[in-house]
């Protein structure tokens, strides 16, 4: 992540929080400085950090709002421990998953340092040192990803490798979003697309005959993968020097490999560690879907009936999730990345195409080294 130091911990997902007065007053006194968090956070390391830092603020604003529900005399920037700690401590009680309060309390964790790095914490010392305190105390561990044995990680000539992205239908749609970005587009105030700029998009998809993938999904994995800049100052997205001969003859084939295994490994990156304060249930089918694509890549792969009937006799929310990560399988497969063998209503197994493998276990590793 950005900011790494003995105070911060990694980012992550929230419950909902309810539309309270709390809930309004945080969404106005947090939106003045989504701006400045984004590029305190973002310092250019890595790919993907302006969606991560949108997230993260998301998630700490939903937690402010029960903060301000206790406290409507409450600072946005000199919270107190002993406040903090009742909302979380309803949040605990309020829900069973351990995920929902780990990702409440790092978010609230990275807010604060930012507070304190950028000199804008107004309280004192003492009550810093209260809150590290307390998240140190309450802050759990991220869930464990499952791992890919290595026996079932092929190897793959380059050659071979490149045959088989070159056909996906997420790299024919990543050239259309590119050329329709042309020399960059403007963004809203949450760095994601226009309304009229997404139909836009959407229409030069159709026009090429890409496959009609999420733009926001799309902008996203190719920030992630290096071949868009997301200027969070500017609110401009922005190809870079890597993107000028994306697809083109004038790049060399190892290049043009390395382009498009990038573009699946953030896809698979995003799709295993997705989250959203908006909907809780995709925290948990984040983590079955990982959990059906490493089996996928196994000589004994699902099939999509075995994912359908694995909520059997466990609830209603399980259902749901079954339901999500299901609907997020036939995104993936959309875009080629898993096989879903289905024909005439009838249910294959649910395979990876052996030169997919290692970038399926490259995103794990990744999502596992992060969390």
């Amino acid at each position: 992540m950005a900011k790494n130091n003995q105070r911060t911990g990694a980012k992550g997902p929230s419950g909902t929080a309810p539309r309270s007065l709390g809930a309004m007053r945080a969404d106005r006194e947090l939106a003045g400085l989504t701006t400045l968090f984004i590029e305190w956070y973002d310092d250019g390391s890595e790919p993907g950090l302006a969606e991560e830092a949108r997230v993260a603020l998301k998630v700490f604003t939903a937690a402010l709002g029960g903060y301000f529900d206790s406290d409507p005399a409450a600072s946005a920037t000199a919270y107190r421990a002993e406040l903090l700690a009742v909302v979380l401590d309803r949040l605990i009680t309020s829900t069973s998953d351990d995920d929902v309060v780990d990702h409440a309390v790092r978010s609230a964790r990275i807010f604060t340092l930012f507070l304190e790095d950028t000199g804008r914490w107004t309280g004192t010392e003492e009550e810093l040192e209260e809150l590290y305190r307390l998240f140190d105390e309450v802050e759990s561990m991220a869930s464990d990803l499952p791992e890919i044995p290595e026996e079932h990680i092929p190897d793959i000539e380059p050659a071979a490798q490149l045959e088989v992205l070159a056909k996906l239908p997420l790299v024919a749609a990543a050239g259309s979003i590119l050329r329709w970005l042309g020399d960059g587009k403007d963004l809203d105030e949450e760095l994601m697309p226009t309304a009229l700029d997404e139909e836009a998009a959407a229409a030069a998809l159709a026009a090429d005959g890409a496959a009609a993938l999420p733009v926001d999904q799309l902008l996203a994995v190719l920030e992630v993968s290096g071949l868009v800049s997301i200027d969070a100052e500017t609110r401009r997205a922005v190809p870079t020097g890597e993107a000028a001969e994306f697809g083109t003859e004038a790049a060399s084939d190892e290049s043009r490999r390395a382009a498009y295994a990038a573009l699946a490994v953030a896809y698979y990156w995003i799709a295993v560690t997705a989250f959203s304060p908006d909907l809780p249930l995709l925290q948990d089918s984040s983590e079955l879907l990982a959990v059906v694509l490493v089996a996928a890549a196994s000589p004994t792969p699902p099939t999509v009936e075995d994912l359908l009937a694995s909520s059997d006799g466990v609830g209603e929310s399980a259902d749901d999730v079954v339901a999500v990560t299901h609907g997020r399988l036939l995104e993936l497969a959309q875009a080629g990345l898993v096989d879903l063998a289905e024909a005439d209503g009838a249910s294959g197994p649910i395979t990876l195409a052996p030169a997919l493998v290692p970038l399926l276990a490259e995103a794990l590793d990744r999502a596992a080294e992060e969390g």
